[in-house]
């Protein structure tokens, strides 16, 4: 018999803290992520953002929920992001995750969305029949350097028995492959355009950035940023340790940073406000605005910050930008085309204004923070 258990915002600190949660084999949220939730600026203190099924005493299985916010036809509609699924590997197939859903549909009032997802997860919301694809983006993912170790073994057996021989390759690969940035300094960007990196928000980039937000998906963007930046799911580290290990996911990475960007041109006007996030080996920018004149100028920004970082690679799904990075010709060693879905149950469908009218972000949903 699976018992479900729901934690609201308000019981989450207490939960973390009890000893049922320390003395747990597979935790259903990291210490961190925990906190970043009770620091989000979207969610209220009753908002369901975990349920967990146990089999008597073990966990066996657990969702995760991520609140947010929209404003359509001037009413502010609540709704959570699906944030993770996990299932003991001795307990699947049996209905737990299809049962973890209902319990989530139930008490968000059938208002969910999803993106991002694993194959395995996409499979229990298609079962359910309770969602429908809402909007399709089709981005970009650039290498700049050999990422084989990170992505052959995820596909393969024999390729993760052979990590340790793709680990010297990229190595190998990337010494030589690298020389070629040794005189990257007098590209276009360091000519047309000057870059302030800053520690937090200030009244120019705010202003900036509300210039732009009616059209975003979701609302309060100024506040969603400081939460991003200041409440991180992942942290530096060199090794994870005992607690990270329980997290089915990532909660450590050898590199993260978070850098916020003013950008100005040549006649220094500010363009553009940039947020990147460096990941282990990959940069993201999950929010971005920006003059359409200053659109040319960002791919060389993105550049050089992965070559500062020695970064693999980026995907990109911001539609102004795509077309500048399928562009630029320099640096990349393969580009390649990558989808992302946004699906959204029938519940909250209605609610939603038209996909297309929406400027979608690459940082929307949890994107931000994985």
């Amino acid at each position: 018999m699976i018992r479900v258990r729901s934690i609201r915002i308000s019981e989450l600190q207490e939960f973390i803290d009890s000893e049922a949660f320390l003395s747990l084999e597979n935790i259903p949220i990291s210490p961190q992520r925990a906190t970043s939730y009770l620091k989000n600026p979207q969610c209220s203190q009753n908002n369901v953002v975990l349920f967990l099924a146990y089999e008597e005493e073990e966990l066996v299985g657990y969702r995760a929920l991520l609140p947010d916010r929209i404003i359509f036809e001037n009413k502010v509609i609540s709704f959570a992001w699906l944030s993770g699924n996990w299932v003991h590997p001795a307990k699947r197939r049996k209905g737990i995750a299809s049962l973890l859903l209902e319990h989530a549909l139930e008490a968000w009032e059938y208002k969910l969305m999803f993106t991002n997802y694993a194959a395995e997860s996409k499979a229990v919301y298609v079962k359910s029949g309770e969602f429908v694809k809402y909007a399709s983006l089709n981005g970009i993912r650039v290498y700049l350097r050999f990422p084989l170790a990170e992505v052959l073994p995820p596909k393969n057996s024999l390729f993760r028995n052979l990590k340790p021989a793709f680990n010297v390759f990229d190595r190998l690969l990337n010494t030589v492959g690298d020389l070629r940035f040794r005189n990257s300094q007098g590209n276009r960007t360091s000519r047309q355009v000057r870059t302030e990196e800053i520690q937090s928000l200030d009244e120019e980039t705010i202003d900036y950035i509300k210039r732009w937000r009616d059209d975003n998906f979701t609302c309060d963007i100024v506040n969603k940023l400081k939460w991003i930046e200041a409440w991180p799911w992942i942290l530096e580290k060199s090794q994870p340790d005992e607690t990270d290990k329980k997290y089915f996911f990532s909660s450590t990475a050898q590199k993260y940073e978070n850098i916020q960007l003013k950008v100005y041109n040549s006649e220094n006007q500010f363009v553009a406000y940039l947020m990147i996030i460096v990941i282990g080996n990959k940069l993201t920018i999950p929010y971005f605005f920006s003059s359409k004149e200053a659109i040319t100028l960002i791919p060389d920004i993105i550049l050089s910050k992965m070559i500062q970082f020695k970064l693999s690679y980026t995907t990109i799904y911001h539609p102004q930008l795509i077309d500048e990075m399928w562009k630029q010709r320099k640096g990349y060693i393969f580009k390649k085309s990558i989808p992302r879905n946004y699906y959204c149950s029938v519940g909250l469908k209605n609610n939603l204004p038209d996909s297309k009218k929406l400027t979608w972000q690459d940082g929307d949903g949890d994107a931000a923070f994985t």
